[in-house]
């Protein structure tokens, strides 16, 4: 299979340059606002997932951090590593604000539920109003469009298909380009793609 012969998506221009993405843990004005958009920006993970976390789920010492995954037909749990940037943040937030293992890692206000879609809905929208960031079809991102943008990053950086079939994993999509086999692949895979540096690169 060709990189040239990937379908693109029907939104294939909602993702930012990685420099913006970035911008938006750069301009944080608080710890949990930075945490929450540095996991979106560098793990491409779902909104719902994120907000599903909890802090028994991060393994600090591990470097990895396990998902529910609720878009495949089955929901199931996920472990995959995580970069250190990214667990820093998390220590620094989990230590500020106090919060317990048990906890949700993003809580809403005065409540032990998590934070709604629709509040991180609101962040993003935000910084992107406040500072003027624009995903490349010229609107205001939203948090899905992290997702399209840590894709679209990684698959920049492949050096071969091998590593777009790591991404897919890694993504937990069924399928590339509309193909109908499914690659399993190991953390030890991905974490070879982290320790390449590639998510702090501007």
């Amino acid at each position: 299979m060709s990189f040239n012969t990937l379908t693109p998506m029907k939104d294939a221009q909602d993702y930012l340059m990685w420099k913006d993405a970035l911008k938006f843990v750069k301009v944080a004005e608080n710890l949990r606002d930075k945490a929450l958009l540095r996991l979106l920006v560098a793990t491409g993970r779902r909104v719902s997932e994120i907000l599903n976390l909890k802090v028994s789920d991060i393994d600090f010492k591990k470097k990895n951090i396990t998902w529910l995954i609720l878009k495949k037909k089955k929901p199931h749990r996920a472990t995959i590593p995580v970069d250190e940037v990214t667990l820093l943040i998390l220590t620094q937030y989990i230590e500020k604000y106090k919060i317990m293992r048990d906890d949700y890692l993003f809580k809403g206000y005065k409540t032990d539920k998590p934070l709604t879609k629709r509040r991180v809905h609101q962040i993003v929208r935000y910084y992107a109003e406040k500072y003027e960031i624009l995903a490349q079809n010229g609107k205001y991102p939203h948090p899905h469009t992290f997702r399209h943008t840590f894709a679209s990053y990684l698959a920049e950086k492949s050096q071969n298909i091998q590593d777009i079939h790591i991404l897919k994993q890694y993504l937990q999509h069924s399928n590339i380009d509309m193909t109908l086999y499914y690659i399993q692949v190991s953390s030890k895979q991905y974490r070879a793609l982290l320790e390449r540096g590639v998510l702090d690169v501007e």
